[in-house]
């Protein structure tokens, strides 16, 4: 009878905790914050676009889909560029959030090539309301020199978004790697 009585307990006690320990089901986190204020920036760029992509410093040229849109219960923003014409899989998707104990912007990018050696976080920038940059310092070229690696989001119009990169070497000279032209699903 004492076994039985010991299970039913640990029974109501697990599922006691289990009612207090279920997933986060609103915006608030478990201490009552909610997510930043300052990603709202982003709004005029969330949405489903189809993109072409040309970088001919890196022989890339292929179609595909972007994807901008809240993440993680609206803590982050994420882009997901996909490429859907022929040849190998490329991908490529960064997280954003707002860092409101440093004041600034975090990035961080993933890619189906090799991680940026020891630089994965980086900064965005907003311009003005229809341009913001990620940007990457220190960021080490074949030739062993530091470059600062940006990619710039241009919203054009409602529909239409470039994505410019570039790379500013050490000597002040820009280069242009490549655009992604975008419009709106």
């Amino acid at each position: 009878m004492k076994n039985l009585l010991f299970k039913f307990e640990l029974l109501v006690f697990t599922l006691t905790c289990s009612q207090i320990c279920f997933a986060q089901d609103s915006l608030r986190n478990n201490l009552g914050a909610s997510p930043a204020s300052a990603l709202k920036k982003f709004e005029p760029f969330l949405g489903k676009y189809s993109a072409a992509v040309d970088w001919p410093t890196r022989n890339l040229k292929w179609d595909g889909s972007l994807e901008i849109t809240y993440s993680i219960k609206g803590w982050y923003l994420e882009t997901n560029l996909i490429k859907e014409s022929a040849g190998p899989h490329r991908q490529w998707r960064m997280m954003i959030t707002w860092d409101s104990a440093q004041n600034k912007f975090r990035v961080w990018r993933f890619e189906t090539t090799p991680p940026f050696a020891g630089q994965p976080e980086g900064v965005v920038i907003f311009d003005n309301d229809n341009e913001w940059h990620a940007e990457w310092q220190n960021v080490p070229r074949a030739d062993g020199k530091k470059v600062v690696y940006f990619s710039r989001f241009r919203l054009n119009n409602k529909d239409e978004l470039d994505i410019i990169t570039d790379v500013l070497d050490p000597d002040g000279k820009k280069q242009d790697v490549g655009i992604v032209r975008c419009k709106r699903k």
